[in-house]
């Protein structure tokens, strides 16, 4: 028998397992591979036809109200500022991260996100900026 952290396996099995994680491994790195090709292959294609893809805009706001049982917040951002729902932004207090927030809402002056990251608790006043992917 050989000791593991998760108990004592026989050497067949450690054998196999040995076995079947070199297979995942070798499996995730030729996904990998082929992930690296497309995307090279997309960005050969775009210059072909002459797509650039877009700037990602930096959008920068402040958090105006905060539920205190839904884990929504109300953002001074909205769709005159290029807004949409789906955009995610971090949410900061100073140099402080706090969380990360979802739009589900827009108008055009304010927007309402989703707390994702419920770690820390946003308050009024601190400051959201767009999360480029």
């Amino acid at each position: 028998m050989i000791g593991l952290e998760a108990g004592c396996v026989s050497s067949a099995k450690y054998t196999e397992l040995k076995r079947e994680n070199e297979e995942l491994t070798k499996q995730l790195k030729d996904l990998q591979d082929e992930v690296t090709s497309l995307e090279n292959r997309i960005r050969q294609v775009e210059q072909v036809i002459g797509i650039k893809p877009p700037t990602p805009k930096v959008i920068k706001g402040e958090i105006r109200a905060v539920s205190p049982t839904h884990n929504i917040v109300i953002l001074n951002v909205g769709s005159n500022d290029g807004v949409e729902v789906g955009m995610e932004f971090k949410v900061c207090r100073g140099d402080k991260y706090i969380s990360v927030v979802r739009v589900d809402k827009v108008d055009e002056q304010f927007s309402s996100a989703i707390l994702l990251d419920t770690k820390g608790r946003p308050e009024e006043g601190d400051t959201v900026t767009t999360l480029t992917h």
